[in-house]
C-alpha cells in the first residue's frame, strides 16, 4: 500500500513482528556514489543521516531500526545481510527486506528504474532492476551514480487518519495537515508538489529569508497552442571542460537564463546564489569542491532532494550541474536505469532541462493537498 508520510509518498515493504512497519520512499530521492566498502558512513549512510532525515517533518514518528547492512559472498547471499546492522532512524534496502516483497506476482520494487540496495558483495554495490538474476545486479560504486530511495520505520501505534492506501488515494497520517487555502508555500513541508508556470515542481528547501526553492519533476516545455508542450532541448558537443556558464551564449546556463521567456514565467523567481560541485571520483558529495553563481534558473546537482528521475518519465536525458574533472563529459540523468552516469558530451544529441528555481515565499497557495496527483497552486 501507498502511505504518504512529511508530504512524500512512500509504500509498505513489510510489516514487522514488533508492530512497527517498513517503508520505502516511493520516489528516486537523489542519485549517489556509494563509494566505500561497507555501508557504514558511506555517501547513503552520511546523506540519509544528514540531508533525508532534516527534511522529515515529525521525525517523532520514526524509531531507531536495526538495520541490515552486512557485506555478501555473492549476490544470492541472503543470511549475510543481516550479519551486521545498524541502528538508524533512515537507511537503504537491504536485500533481505527486498527479497520480502516478493509474492506470485513479482515484487513492486523490480522496476525499470535501478535503487540501491545496503549490501555490497565483492567490492559492487547491489541492486534492484527489472533486470538479472532475482531482480538483482551489481555496479561499481564509483562509476554510477545510484538511485537512492530511503527506508524509514513508523511506530507501531499510528492511525490512519484519511485514503485507502493507493497511490491516488494513500493513506494519510496524523503528522502533518494538508495546507489550507491561502497558507503561504513557505509553511509547506519539503517534498510536497506545487504547480508554477504549467510545470510541476517539488518543494526542495524552504530558506531562511522565507523563500522556497522548487526543483521540476520533468523538462522545461513551450507551450505550443493546440498541441502538447514542446521541450525545451539543448546540446553542448565537444565542450573540453563542461560547466554551467552564465557569460557563454552558447552553454545551458546563459540559454536558460536569458532566453526563457517561451518556457517559464519568472516573475515571482528570486535571483539567489547557487553552488557548482566539482563531481570527482573517490570523494563523498560533502567534500566536492565548489564554485558560486548568482542566477534565477540552474539545473539539479546530483545530490539534490528529488533529482532523481522520476516514475514514469520517460522524456529524455537530464544534464545537471555538476562539473566533471574528465574532458569531453558531462554529467546526465539515464532515464533507462534511473542512474546518473558521466559520459562523453557528443554520446547523445541533446538534453532535456530540469529546472531549479527559487521562489518568493509568501505566494498563497490557492488548491491542491502537495500531492504528485493533487498539487499545489499558487497565486
Amino acid at each position: 500500500n501507498y502511505v504518504v508520510f512529511s508530504g512524500m509518498v512512500f509504500r509498505i515493504v513489510r510489516l514487522n513482528e514488533d508492530g512497527t512497519v517498513m517503508l520505502i520512499s516511493d520516489d528516486n530521492i537523489t542519485n549517489l556514489r556509494m563509494g566505500a566498502e561497507k555501508y557504514e558512513k558511506s555517501n547513503a549512510d552520511i546523506y540519509l543521516t544528514n540531508e533525508f532525515l532534516n527534511a522529515i517533518y515529525n521525525k517523532d514518528y520514526i524509531v531507531d531500526y536495526d538495520y541490515c547492512v552486512g557485506n555478501l559472498k555473492d549476490i544470492t547471499d541472503i543470511n549475510s545481510s543481516c550479519e551486521t546492522k545498524l541502528k538508524r532512524k533512515v537507511a537503504l534496502l537491504s536485500i533481505d527486506a527486498f527479497m520480502s516483497t516478493f509474492n506470485n506476482d513479482g515484487s513492486f520494487l523490480c522496476e525499470k528504474s535501478s535503487v540501491a540496495l545496503a549490501n555490497i558483495t565483492n567490492g559492487e554495490n547491489v541492486n534492484t532492476s527489472n533486470k538479472g538474476e532475482n531482480c538483482l545486479y551489481t555496479t561499481d560504486g564509483e562509476t554510477e551514480l545510484s538511485v537512492i530511495r530511503p527506508v524509514i520505520t513508523l511506530k507501531s501505534d499510528l492511525v490512519v487518519v484519511s485514503g485507502n492506501g493507493t497511490f491516488a488515494k494513500p493513506y494519510k497520517l496524523e503528522d502533518y495537515n494538508y495546507a489550507k487555502i491561502g497558507s503561504k508555500i513557505n509553511t509547506r513541508l519539503v517534498g510536497e508538489y506545487v504547480t508554477y508556470s504549467d510545470l510541476l515542481y517539488r518543494i526542495m528547501k524552504v530558506n531562511s529569508d522565507e523563500t522556497v526553492t522548487l526543483i521540476a519533476t520533468d523538462g522545461l516545455k513551450k507551450n505550443v497552442v493546440g498541441g502538447s508542450g514542446q521541450t525545451l532541448r539543448i546540446s553542448i558537443p565537444d565542450v573540453e571542460d563542461y560547466t554551467f556558464n552564465l557569460k557563454d551564449k552558447n552553454n545551458p546556463g546563459y540559454i536558460i537564463n536569458n532566453e526563457y521567456k517561451d518556457y517559464i514565467n519568472d516573475s515571482n523567481i528570486i535571483k539567489t546564489t547557487y553552488k557548482i560541485p566539482v563531481n570527482e571520483k573517490g570523494k563523498n558529495y560533502n567534500e566536492y569542491k565548489t564554485t558560486e553563481i548568482e542566477a534565477k534558473i540552474v539545473l539539479p546537482k546530483s545530490y539534490d532532494l528529488f533529482a532523481g528521475v522520476q516514475k514514469n518519465n520517460n522524456d529524455s536525458l537530464y544534464l545537471l550541474l555538476d562539473k566533471t574533472v574528465n574532458k569531453n563529459t558531462s554529467y546526465y540523468t539515464n532515464i533507462l536505469s534511473g542512474n546518473m552516469v558521466e559520459d562523453v558530451n557528443n554520446a547523445y544529441g541533446s538534453y532535456a532541462i530540469k529546472p531549479v528555481i527559487t521562489i518568493k515565499g509568501d505566494m498563497k497557495i490557492k488548491s491542491g493537498k502537495g500531492l504528485a496527483s493533487d498539487a499545489y497552486t499558487i497565486k
